[in-house]
């Protein structure tokens, strides 16, 4: 049971996503709720009740080819999109930026989406019997520390999955890219490798549909934070 007194546990929840490099002052673009994971969350929603208040205890990001975790901090979020901007200070060569197209893919359009949709456990996964022969003899399956194994052996490497733009609005775009939780806030590729949206919902009743985030709200959100 959870104490107002200290004397009970903490109650901690680990969530991953995935963002991407906009700018060399180092500016992640992510999905909204990587950077708010407590909105929209029934069970906070019940803690917040008894005066209880979320907060991070550790936000770090994961960059292929580094072998330490990257600190980040929360710059803004769209209050009119499902996106949010983050900012990080590597330690060594910086993450590849990613272009933004100027404009959104049309209806028909072949895209390519990058990311770690389920997560920390499909890149458990990937890694090999041995790896995973290793953690069970350890005993040791805590979320930080099989993430760190990982990052020690080059295995943090996002996925890629091919789709067809199928709806257009202002607001929304449509897809069939798979992915799943975990791969929010992951770039969209056009064949030229610009940012054309980014992933951040899916429907999972309709395995064809996947939602995401048109490039000019990315762009509108970074103007508004003086980024552009």
């Amino acid at each position: 049971m959870l104490s107002l007194d200290k004397s009970g546990p903490i109650a901690e929840k680990q969530f991953t996503g995935t963002g991407f490099a906009v700018d060399p002052a180092g500016v992640m673009v992510t999905y909204r709720n990587v950077a708010n994971p407590w909105e929209e969350d029934t069970v906070v929603e019940v803690l917040a009740a008894q005066q209880m208040e979320p907060v991070f205890t550790k936000f770090v990001a994961y960059q292929p080819g580094r072998t330490n975790p990257i600190p980040v901090t929360f710059i803004a979020a769209s209050d009119a999109a499902d996106l949010a901007l983050l900012r990080y200070v590597p330690a060594g060569p910086a993450p590849k930026n990613l272009p933004l197209a100027v404009e959104s893919p049309a209806a028909g359009s072949e895209v390519i989406l990058m990311g770690h949709p389920a997560g920390l456990w499909a890149l458990v996964a990937q890694s090999g019997r041995a790896f995973i022969a290793e953690l069970e003899e350890a005993k040791d399956t805590e979320f930080w520390s099989v993430a760190a194994k990982l990052v020690a052996r080059g295995a943090v490497v996002p996925l890629a999955s091919r789709g067809i733009v199928a709806k257009v609005t202002h607001a929304n775009i449509v897809y069939d890219a798979e992915t799943t939780s975990g791969g929010s806030g992951g770039p969209v590729l056009d064949p030229a490798g610009q940012v054309v949206a980014v992933n951040f919902g899916i429907l999972p009743e309709f395995g064809g549909s996947n939602l995401v985030v048109p490039v000019p709200a990315v762009r509108a959100l970074l103007q508004r934070a003086g980024l552009r």
